[in-house]
């Protein structure tokens, strides 16, 4: 167990700045998805979708953020010296892509299931 929250924490280290609040989103998201199990507006719906898009966002953002670290330590050192910061940039920017679909994907899925379900107890397709 200790292993794994170690992991986890490595993770969120190397993500950079933008990873927490993605965090934040991914908390946010859940949180709505299970209170639109037991609170059927159709406005939770509207704001489950949009904090779905923005982790995706979010996770693009930390791409972009990471590929320009990236490419400005390539701009202002030497190559040869310097390939662990190379590669540190380049996972930021695979860490936050990672983290921003991993909430965007399960979460729209779930989301739809509810939507789905729902809809199918009422007789509506």
């Amino acid at each position: 167990m200790r292993e794994i929250v170690l992991s986890i924490l490595s993770l969120i280290n190397h993500g950079g700045i933008v990873i927490y609040p993605l965090i934040l989103n991914g908390l946010i998201i859940w949180f709505l998805i299970i209170s639109d199990v037991f609170d059927e507006k159709p406005e939770n719906r509207r704001i489950i979708n949009v904090f779905i898009a923005s982790s995706t966002l979010l996770g693009l953002l930390g791409t972009v953020s990471g590929m320009i670290e990236t490419f400005q330590v390539i701009t202002y050192s030497d190559l040869s010296s310097k390939p662990d910061l190379i590669s540190a940039g380049i996972s930021k920017a695979l860490i936050t892509t990672q983290f921003g679909l991993a909430q965007a994907v399960p979460a729209f899925i779930v989301s739809r299931f509810i939507v789905y379900k729902r809809n199918s107890k009422r007789g509506e397709k």
